[in-house]
């Protein structure tokens, strides 16, 4: 039996039982909308004006989203004080009719966490179709999740107030509340999310915004010139800009909660803020702003979020926190110390959430082991220090080139160990393809592709050595081509892939490839086209570490994954932002050009 999440206790209690499909629900007892559930359900059970097999019960002795689910000779019962807990009970006896004979038994359930969350980035270039969203809330829906995030910085949500944005297909506030109703008939919190202090490159980089840059010039990261990214905290002008920003979704939110994100002010301290920052601390300067913010905030009735990078190392900062803020700390590595971590906010009863991650960004396929080390420490320390919950994070760095499928088995491991109790790979691989894949072995292949970092020669901490060949490709095309090529090259030697380590990749691709020649469909097509990207970075690796001269083949590789990159793109996303995700993929194509010239 493959029920996730598990459920806490299964009694059996006497013979099997057969009942006639669809498995009728009385309209006048459903408790939820039942149009809204996961699509593939309706296939066993249906409404009916008349009397149903399934009953649903009220029962105000259980907590909010437990159930007790009860199969008898005269039918089924679904106990429950929630609407919530209705539908979990309904989702977990839809997965009991797919698998096994059923027999009497009694169900009893309950999540371990309160909130169980996922953090989708659609600010990175990519923003999902509405027909995508909802989806992906179904789907979420399906796993017993209930809140969920859709991280928004830049132009990727239209502000009516603030229409000088360079906005291309962007949320809409209507779109926003479109999706909150839905979700909210599926259990599901949608929470809004708006960064407002770091993170602030496209509104900075406006004509009219820029002098409320912490440092005009930029800043220089990861070998990286980046441009403004932090307002000043001290000029209230800033301020009075992010709470235009947020106001919008602070007043058509129906959820408690509202992140104001406030983290990676990279260049606080080190431009017009350096004077007060030294005088007092770093810290004390951000958390002044964060305190003008969250006070705005809590004028809606909101319980302010906010990331934890710049103040969870510094304890003694803890309790000038405001009250009632939510800290939410992230780790994306399998040694980040949300133990530690979770004890020290507990011991300093500071509200907070933990953040693991897919690990699907900077990496083409996911890194399997970040993702599985960093869920399960992050669910079993929240478990163990009174948090509210966790949340696992899926990213867009450096063209959000992952495709979704690659999300999945971090989306469903957060949702399985946030529920209750831990599973294997076979598991979650043989529940995706029966739930999510609709055939038998995709997973098992997602699975195998996420583990080839593990194949590399050299750790990298949020990142892999195979993607640097995107990650340092400057997309600049304005950048005169042989500094880029320069640059590409000389990042690759400064951490070169060994022989052994491409060899063993390029074994595990194929291996790969033969399986999926023999599949059609979207997801084989977004898994081969990740395939094409990691053989072609690991190719060029190679030649650029053994001066090996480039070829058409390396030209023809890199046409083809732009081309089909263009195609799957469309599939799920809007088109805004497909250029800016090609960027990168076509510089390295000029650089290709450059070098087959070369002598």
């Amino acid at each position: 039996m493959n029920i996730i999440p598990k459920v806490k206790k299964i009694t059996k209690k006497g013979n099997k039982i057969h009942f006639n499909i669809p498995l009728k629900i009385q309209k006048e007892e459903c408790p939820f909308d039942f149009e809204a559930i996961f699509s593939p359900c309706k296939n066993l059970f249906q409404l009916t004006d008349s009397s149903g097999v399934i009953h649903f019960i009220h029962d105000m002795n259980l907590e909010h989203e437990a159930y007790i689910l009860e199969v008898t000779d005269q039918g089924i019962q679904i106990a429950s004080s929630s609407a919530s807990g209705s539908l979990y009970g309904l989702y977990t006896l839809y997965q009991l009719l797919n698998q096994d004979d059923i027999y009497e038994m009694e169900i009893e359930d309950f999540p371990d966490l309160k909130i169980r969350g996922i953090m989708i980035d659609i600010s990175r270039n990519k923003i999902p179709t509405m027909d995508q969203m909802m989806e992906m809330i179904s789907e979420f829906s399906f796993m017993k999740i209930n809140h969920l995030q859709f991280y928004v910085e830049g132009f990727s949500f239209y502000i009516k107030s603030l229409p000088a944005g360079e906005y291309l297909t962007p949320m809409t506030i209507e779109e926003f509340c479109y999706l909150q109703d839905y979700a909210a008939k599926l259990g599901i919190d949608l929470v809004p999310n708006m960064n407002g202090l770091g993170h602030m490159t496209d509104w900075l980089s406006l004509d009219e915004y820029k002098h409320l840059a912490e440092k005009e010039d930029g800043f220089i990261a990861w070998g990286h010139h980046f441009k403004a990214s932090t307002l000043n905290p001290l000029d209230p002008s800033s301020l009075k800009l992010v709470k235009t920003m947020y106001r919008e979704l602070l007043s058509r939110s129906q959820s408690e909660y509202f992140n104001m994100n406030l983290d990676e002010p990279f260049e606080l301290g080190q431009g017009k803020s350096k004077e007060e920052c030294d005088r007092t601390s770093k810290v004390k300067v951000y958390l002044d702003y964060v305190t003008k913010l969250s006070d705005f905030v809590k004028k809606y009735d909101k319980e302010p979020m906010m990331w934890g990078d710049v103040v969870v190392n510094h304890p003694e900062a803890f309790q000038s926190i405001p009250k009632n803020v939510i800290l939410c700390d992230w780790g994306y590595d399998f040694d980040y110390p949300f133990k530690d971590h979770g004890l020290a906010l507990h011991r300093n009863q500071v509200p907070f959430l933990l953040a693991p991650g897919t690990s699907s960004w900077n990496s083409f396929a996911s890194r399997n082991k970040d993702m599985k080390e960093t869920t399960f420490q992050a669910c079993i320390s929240a478990k163990q220090s009174d948090g509210l919950g966790v949340m696992t994070t899926d990213w867009g760095d450096f063209g959000h080139l992952q495709y979704y499928p690659f999300s999945l088995r971090g989306f469903l491991y957060c949702a399985a160990l946030s529920w209750g109790e831990n599973l294997s790979d076979d598991e979650l691989n043989d529940w995706l393809d029966v739930y999510l894949m609709n055939e038998q072995g995709l997973a098992s292949t997602l699975h195998h592709l996420s583990t080839y970092s593990e194949l590399e020669n050299q750790y990298v901490y949020n990142s892999t050595l195979t993607f640097q060949t995107v990650m340092f490709t400057d997309p600049d095309l304005k950048t005169p081509i042989k500094l880029r090529s320069d640059f590409l090259k000389n990042q690759i030697l400064a951490r070169p892939m060994t022989d052994k380590a491409i060899q063993d990749i390029l074994n595990l691709c194929e291996q790969e490839k033969k399986f999926l020649n023999q599949k059609n469909g979207l997801i084989p097509e977004e898994i081969l086209n990740c395939i094409r990207m990691i053989e072609f970075s690991v190719r060029f690796q190679h030649k650029m570490i053994h001066q090996i001269k480039l070829d058409d083949q390396d030209l023809y590789a890199i046409n083809h994954i732009i081309s089909k990159h263009q195609i799957l793109w469309l599939q799920r996303n809007r088109k805004g932002g497909l250029e800016q995700s090609l960027s990168r993929l076509i510089s390295l194509k000029e650089i290709i050009e450059f070098l087959l010239i070369q002598v």
